[in-house]
């Protein structure tokens, strides 16, 4: 099951995203943690380039439905208990300026 919202601030990352990161995409040691979430944050990069592109099903702007959008942060992991995979990230879509935001849980 996926659940998305939006919105019209970043969830995942700080509002000061853009000057935080020097980046488009880059792992993100201080997001990730003990589950083996693997974390990318950056200041945008388009969801075919990402790294987790063949991981993730990224989807269009959840406001407007533009595909002009970039992902500013995921992340994607196996569970090593049950086996099922998760995933999070969070796009800004470039048409309208609103942020979305999906996560996935195999076993839903």
């Amino acid at each position: 099951m996926i659940d998305t919202s939006t919105s019209d601030t970043p969830i995942f990352v700080p509002k000061d995203f853009k000057t935080l990161f020097t980046k488009p995409c880059a792992f993100d040691e201080r997001m990730s943690n003990e589950w083996h979430q693997e974390w990318f944050t950056g200041t945008g990069i388009s969801p075919a380039e990402h790294p987790l592109a063949r991981q993730i099903a990224f989807s269009a702007c959840g406001n407007c439905g533009s595909n002009d959008v970039l992902v500013i942060a995921a992340q994607w992991c196996v569970s090593y208990h049950s086996g099922d995979a998760y995933w999070d990230y969070e796009i800004e879509c470039r048409l309208c300026g609103k942020y979305t935001k999906a996560s996935f849980c195999e076993n839903d």
